[in-house]
C-alpha cells in the first residue's frame, strides 16, 4: 500500500501508475 501513499503524494497517478506497474512485478517478486 506504500505505492498508493507514494504516486498520491507526488500528484501524478498517470506517471506513477505506469511506474507501479514495473515496481509491482519487482516487489511482488521479492
Amino acid at each position: 500500500m506504500i505505492f498508493r501513499d507514494g504516486f498520491a503524494s507526488h500528484g501524478n497517478n498517470r506517471n506513477l501508475q505506469q511506474h507501479i506497474r514495473d515496481d509491482s512485478c519487482a516487489s511482488g517478486s521479492r
